[in-house]
Parts: structure tokens; sequence; C-alpha cells
């Protein structure tokens, strides 16, 4: 800025001087403001398009749930359908896959909230371990674990699965009037 254009000869700011600057500190306000805004506005479609996707996957996994659990209640309706789902190692008697569909979905009960995030790992535990209190749930355990071993390692199902897997064991080697303490939650390893 030209120095002798904004002051007068007694070294005082002339009134048109106080204009400019004014307007040069507006300017650098506005493009302050402008900055920020559009910050703002790539963070909120940022944020709001990851909502998005996280509701739509949240909305897949339930629906897949659902549709599951419709499957597993015709076959429990129909003998003929229970059939189809006879993918056990041992000849089992049809009122055992019947309470075997049964185990699988009050499984499947918890482990949607626990991937949809609604439910933590240490509250999992919990629930499988009053779960795995059941002889029934223990042969279901036991007789479909070959079918978990193509499930990704990294996946929450996967995880869940371990985790019960993991509570089996120590059950099966503890004293049966101690359950409540067997098994370390996840949080708190």
């Amino acid at each position: 800025m030209d120095h002798d254009r904004l002051y007068d000869k007694n070294g005082t700011l002339t009134s048109s001087a106080g204009a400019v600057v004014t307007g040069f500190r507006t300017t650098l306000a506005a493009l302050a403001a402008g900055t920020v805004a559009a910050i703002g506005v790539r963070y909120t479609h940022r944020t709001l398009q990851h909502t998005k996707e996280s509701q739509a996957t949240d909305r897949y996994i339930e629906l897949v749930h659902r549709a599951d659990d419709k499957i597993l209640d015709k076959a429990l309706a129909d003998p003929a359908l229970l059939e189809v789902l006879d993918a056990y190692d041992e000849d089992i008697p049809e009122a055992k896959r019947r309470q075997f569909v049964f185990a699988e979905m009050r499984y499947r009960s918890y482990l949607l909230p626990l991937e949809l995030g609604v439910m933590s790992p240490a509250e999992f535990h919990g629930k499988v371990r009053v779960l795995l209190r059941s002889r029934i749930f223990r042969e279901y355990w036991h007789e479909t674990r070959f079918q978990r071993m193509s499930l990704l390692y990294e996946s929450v199902e996967a995880g869940a699965n371990r985790i019960t897997d993991e509570l089996a064991r120590q059950l099966n080697e503890a004293d049966v009037d101690e359950w409540w303490v067997i098994g370390e939650p996840p949080s708190q390893r």
C-alpha cells in the first residue's frame, strides 16, 4: 500500500484510508468465513455420505438376517425343508435338527446387534456364555464347526465365533457350578 495516500502531512490516517483498511479487513474476514464454510460443507457432505453408506450396510445386514430367519422358520415348520439344512457329520434325528435350527436362530439374534454395532463384544460374550450353558447349544456348536471355517478371519461373525469357541472350550474344562466366571470379556483382555 502507498504510505503517502493513506496518511496526511501530519501522519494521521486520512478518511479514505479508513475505508480502504476497513474494506481490506472485511475482504479478509469474508475470505476466512468462506473458507470455513467451504470446509464445513465438505465435511458435512462426507459425513452425510458415510452415514448413508453405514445405514445402507446396516439395513442390508438386517435384511439378510431376516431372510435367514424366515428360511429357518420354514424349515422348522416343514420336515421336508428341514432335510435341506442337514449338513452335519452324523445322522441326527429330526427333533435334534429342529433344536439345532432354534439354537442357530438364538445365536443369530445375538450376532445381528453385534454386527450392527449396537452390542459390544463384551455384551455378546456375556449373552453367549449363558447360551452355552445349554447342552443342546453346545452340541449344535460342535456339529456346525466346519460350516464356520470359510468365514473371513476379519469379519465380525468370525470374531464372534472365536469368542464363542473360546468360551465353549473354557466351559467344557471348568466346573459347571462356576459358569458365570468363565471367560474374560473381550474389552478386558
